[in-house]
């Protein structure tokens, strides 16, 4: 049990540790003037894929420890918000409005899905993984809002594409939810 709590933690502190890193600009930049570009992507995805794997191994190969009792609420609000985490997230591959207003649609997404994972689960596991998460999602859109928003043409239509996208996404994934979370979703 305690090396599967200590995967769990290592995956997602390299996994937001690498994430930050890319996300604050200074540091992205001088790790690819130093060790070259290539160099930093490889390093980068190879981090990123361990800590994946980290964190798959260490959160379904647990022991169920209960830290706190959800809101009776939590089941129905962390469904009823899925939708929006999606569509936000698939805002960030589009220039859509979402993405002006929000600077970082992906981070806000995975603050969105981590905080509703959170109302919906108690245990150890689920308190590391999602409030792990949300710390990283949280850093990430305060970095992002202290940088001046990029000057680009937003559309209005990529806000639907990213719409129809996301609601795709949500679909397929609260579909396969079953399969590699045993929870059903739909």
């Amino acid at each position: 049990m305690l090396m599967n709590l200590f995967m769990l933690i290592l995956g997602v502190l390299i996994i937001n540790i690498t994430h930050l890193i890319s996300a604050i600009g200074n540091w992205r930049e001088s790790l690819i003037n130093k060790y070259s570009r290539k160099s930093f992507f490889a390093a980068y995805s190879l981090a990123s894929s361990l800590a994946l794997l980290l964190i798959i191994f260490g959160f379904y190969q647990r022991d169920f420890i209960t830290i706190y009792e959800p809101p009776i609420w939590g089941i129905k609000f962390n469904k009823s918000i899925m939708f929006l985490s999606f569509w936000w997230l698939t805002s960030q591959f589009f220039n859509g409005y979402i993405k002006q207003v929000t600077k970082a649609p992906a981070l806000a997404a995975i603050a969105i899905w981590s905080f509703g994972h959170l109302c919906a689960n108690g245990d150890l596991h689920s308190l590391i993984m999602f409030g792990g998460f949300l710390l990283y999602a949280l850093t990430g859109l305060y970095f992002k809002w202290q940088k001046p928003t990029p000057k680009t043409t937003y559309h209005y239509k990529h806000d639907i594409y990213a719409l129809v996208t996301g609601f795709i996404a949500y679909i397929v994934i609260g579909l396969a939810h079953l399969y590699f979370t045993g929870i059903i979703v739909f």
